[in-house]
């Protein structure tokens, strides 16, 4: 059984048979990729940290094996792709333990990702931290770029996509989650997905999508 390593979240595959534009959302992690066009070339690279749903082409004939790193991961993207570059084989467990070795967690990162990934304010995360908003502050933009706004903005946003067809309201999922009122959410959705609410419980894809692995409370 292959051993995965404590910064892995998931590992996921992706074949298309056609050619395709593929909506990407913005979910929290990066993920090391590792892309076989048609005619057999490989490439690998690491994704960034997203800010807005983006679109991408895919080819019919391309596969894509991915690697996704939990959210705040530190990597040694240089390090981490000539190793790559340098396997005899890429198979799975030795592509693991590459990431293994070029990619580390901050316990502290962790455990400050976890407060913000609930979605509360941010002084309640301060507060349950035992931390200032200073501190708080200085250690998310040193390990991942982003503020801590950010990151509950994009836990909100993510957990209010996963509820769309709960039953509930768009009203009533705004006033649950936190958001000032329907109107909030709806910006906040067409900051994060690009698209309405409406336009998101309507699109199957979307869907299947927002509940793929990502920066949730479970992921961090």
């Amino acid at each position: 059984m292959t051993s995965v390593p404590d910064t892995v979240l998931a590992v996921w595959r992706h074949c298309p048979r056609e050619s395709e534009q593929t909506l990407i959302l913005p979910d929290g992690c990066r993920d090391l990729v590792i892309r076989t066009t048609a005619a057999g070339s490989v490439n690998g690279f690491v994704s960034p940290l997203m800010d807005v749903t983006q679109s991408h082409a895919h080819q019919a004939g391309d596969r894509f094996v991915g690697i996704r790193l939990v959210p705040g991961a530190a990597i040694d993207e240089a390090g981490l792709l000539k190793a790559l570059a340098d396997l005899p084989e890429r198979n799975l467990t030795e592509t693991l333990s590459l990431v293994d070795a070029f990619c580390h967690r901050s316990l502290s990162l962790a455990e400050a990702l976890a407060s913000l990934a609930q979605g509360q304010r941010i002084l309640n995360s301060t507060r349950s931290l035992g931390v200032s908003s200073r501190s708080l502050t200085r250690l998310l933009a040193s390990h991942t770029g982003r503020p801590p706004i950010w990151w509950r903005n994009l836990a909100r946003a993510r957990q209010a996509a996963r509820c769309l067809d709960d039953g509930r309201s768009l009203a009533d999922l705004a006033g649950d989650l936190g958001f000032a009122d329907q109107a909030h959410l709806s910006r906040e959705f067409r900051r994060w997905f690009g698209v309405t609410p409406r336009a998101f419980r309507s699109n199957p894809a979307l869907i299947r999508s927002v509940r793929h692995s990502g920066f949730d409370i479970a992921s961090v």
